[in-house]
């Protein structure tokens, strides 16, 4: 470390670990800091830690990101870009994917998975939508018959141009495709009731504990008392007051 380097900041050191390091843990760095940062840094690290934390501004604040997709030519950032689920917006990842023209890369966006479950619908359009922009056969092929999700692997079976190979993989692709849906309907359930019975454990807890905030829900006349007839229910825990002749 020279001595020069303890007079400018973290993100301008000589060593690029140190870079990397103050790029991740900037507090409130602004997206033109970070975007000078992602398009000018010598070192590729340090250029992919900036383009992520441009990522974590939100969708509504990306014009930094915006921009960067379209100064960018390195195809390795691009793929970043497009990969990277910390970026809520998907027009942006489809635009970054646009810019890339190798097969292999393109089979890397394929081939990515996402860090959260809860992605993993867009996941895999950005999936598919990678593998309908490949035309090398051999590629293909390999993802046709690769442990992908089927919507990827139907996607690059479809694009085979050998139908000998390609009549076989339909076939086994509809059988994991009708697995999937039944799995997935399965977990539906099964989450369904998980929540129904939160609820009610959660519906018996303020019944024991709640002070009762009952407001009026009904009312009808008694013909047995010959008065009105009111029903009340609690606003929080839904625990109803009805009428009762004495």
């Amino acid at each position: 470390m020279g001595v020069i380097d303890l007079f400018r900041p973290k993100w301008k050191h000589s060593n690029w670990l140190f870079r990397e390091h103050a790029v991740k843990h900037l507090r409130h760095p602004s997206q033109d800091l970070l975007l000078g940062i992602a398009m000018n840094d010598d070192n590729f690290n340090v250029r992919t830690a900036a383009l992520d934390r441009l990522a974590e501004f939100g969708s509504n604040k990306q014009s930094g990101l915006a921009i960067a997709v379209e100064r960018l030519n390195h195809e390795n950032l691009l793929w970043r870009i497009v990969v990277n689920d910390g970026n809520d917006n998907l027009q942006l990842r489809l635009a970054a994917m646009e810019k890339i023209k190798s097969q292999d890369m393109l089979a890397a966006v394929a081939a990515s998975k996402p860090k959260w479950s809860s992605r993993a619908e867009t996941y895999c359009e950005i999936r598919v939508l990678a593998v309908k922009r490949i035309t090398d056969q051999a590629i293909l092929a390999e993802i046709a018959n690769g442990g992908y999700s089927w919507p990827v692997r139907l996607a690059a079976a479809e694009k085979l141009t050998d139908q000998a190979l390609v009549q076989p993989l339909l076939s086994e692709i509809a059988e994991l495709r009708l697995e999937s849906e039944k799995l997935e309907k399965r977990k539906r359930e099964e989450d369904e009731r998980n929540q129904a019975n939160r609820s009610r454990r959660l519906q018996e807890q303020l019944k024991d504990n709640c002070h009762h905030d009952y407001v009026e829900i009904e009312s009808k006349y008694c013909d047995f008392c010959r008065t009105w007839a009111y029903t009340h229910e609690c606003q929080i825990c839904r625990n109803r007051l009805h009428h009762i002749c004495t």
